[in-house]
């Protein structure tokens, strides 16, 4: 991949979205799952990302969150945000984001919808959400695999946590899209392409937590989106 005659960085290559065949030492029961979930690589992309968002430009900073943008080449850009929280536990923070009854509790101006469509234990599952936009654009709406990882879970899979990362109770929230039977197109909705995304939720020394979300997406990153991280940055507490 090139970017203004210059080859494009590793962590700004697109990833291929195509059936994995990486080594993750899963059961022929879990192959299925694994080729349309989350597999190491998308795991060690998000990461790079984290790491180029740090030194990239910033886009706009306020109630400490910082968004910035990292370009792809031909392929959409990455939207990124690193946000400072306050006193919470880590683990709070992942079910604030990750329950449908938690988050649709706090944020429901940005996602109007929110469905666990089959669960696969061990921290996978498929979901559906419906994004709010501004009218008079058309909701979006995306079916995801996911995958949480917690500390524990990264260095079975031989990836290393960033450097502010090691020694803290770390979660990383991982998903982009997958088609899925019972989850169709619908009338009422553009159905959005998340190539890859998630959160990355560390928790600080001071008792803070820190969050980063990345979002790759067709159809870009819904303002409201923005503004909720906003929300959760501004909060004293989680």
């Amino acid at each position: 991949h090139t970017c203004g005659g210059e080859e494009t960085p590793g962590w700004l290559t697109p990833v291929d979205r195509g059936p994995e065949s990486f080594d993750l030492g899963v059961s022929a029961a879990d192959v299925v799952v694994e080729h349309r979930g989350i597999a190491g690589d998308h795991v060690r992309e998000f990461l790079r990302r984290e790491l180029a968002a740090r030194s990239a430009p910033l886009l706009v900073e306020q109630h400490g969150a910082r968004a910035s943008v990292l370009p792809a080449d031909s392929a959409p850009p990455i939207i990124c945000v690193h946000c400072d929280l306050g006193v919470a536990r880590s683990l709070d923070v992942v079910k604030l984001i990750a329950d449908p009854k938690e988050r649709l509790a706090w944020d429901s101006a940005g996602v109007r919808e929110m469905s666990v469509l089959e669960s696969y234990g061990d921290g996978r599952d498929h979901i559906y959400v419906r994004l709010a936009t501004p009218w008079p654009m058309q909701d979006r709406d995306l079916v995801q695999a996911r995958r949480h990882l917690t500390t524990k879970d990264f260095s079975p899979l031989g990836i290393e946590l960033p450097m502010q990362c090691r020694g803290r109770e770390t979660h990383l929230l991982i998903f982009r899209s997958v088609p899925f039977a019972t989850a169709p197109e619908r009338a009422d909705c553009v159905r959005a392409d998340a190539i890859l995304g998630g959160y990355l939720v560390t928790q600080r020394e001071d008792g803070g937590v820190s969050l980063f979300l990345s979002a790759q997406m067709d159809t870009g990153l819904p303002p409201s989106m923005m503004n909720n991280m906003r929300k959760l940055a501004s909060s004293r507490s989680v």
